[in-house]
């Protein structure tokens, strides 16, 4: 009935999972791809501009083609069947330093940029932390609480 990529197609070898998607998807099922801008507007600009160098940063680590994919919020995917569907939500959270870092060490390019380092969770962390000040975070934006427009992309298609 239905097939759902969550933050993944990026990764994907698109024209394959298209095939796959073609040949498992019954008719009328729908393929949905969802992207998740954790950091689409703050109400402090300064935290967003370092969001975005330590993003440029870490796409070093990363199949490039996948980063560009995700960090440009998956504007130019081409979904494979004609009847097509965007839908966009947008919620406000409030997040501190500590919430930022936690969601970053969940992601695949912080992963690879670990491994190859051969950092442990902990020592990745401080990685982190350490590349988050040398980009311009304050000592005391690390305890402060930012407020943050969340923005979830919704590309759907049926077959």
């Amino acid at each position: 009935d239905i097939i759902t990529a969550v933050q993944a197609a990026h990764y994907f070898d698109l024209p394959a999972f298209y095939k796959e998607v073609e040949r498992a998807l019954k008719p009328r099922g729908i393929l949905a791809v969802i992207h998740i801008d954790h950091y689409a507007d703050s109400t402090s600009s300064e935290i967003i501009n370092i969001i975005q160098k330590f993003l440029k940063y870490f796409s070093n680590f990363d199949n490039t083609k996948a980063f560009d994919m995700w960090y440009n919020q998956y504007e130019n995917i081409n979904l494979p069947f004609a009847e097509k569907h965007h839908f966009v939500f947008h919620e406000t959270r409030n997040k501190q330093f500590d919430d930022i870092i936690d969601e970053y060490m969940t992601l695949a390019l912080f992963e690879n940029l670990r491994k190859e380092k051969g950092l442990t969770a902990e020592e990745g962390r401080t990685f982190l932390v350490k590349k988050f000040e040398r980009l311009g975070i304050t000592e005391n934006e690390k305890y402060e609480t930012f407020s943050f427009d969340e923005s979830t992309l919704i590309l759907a298609c049926r077959k």
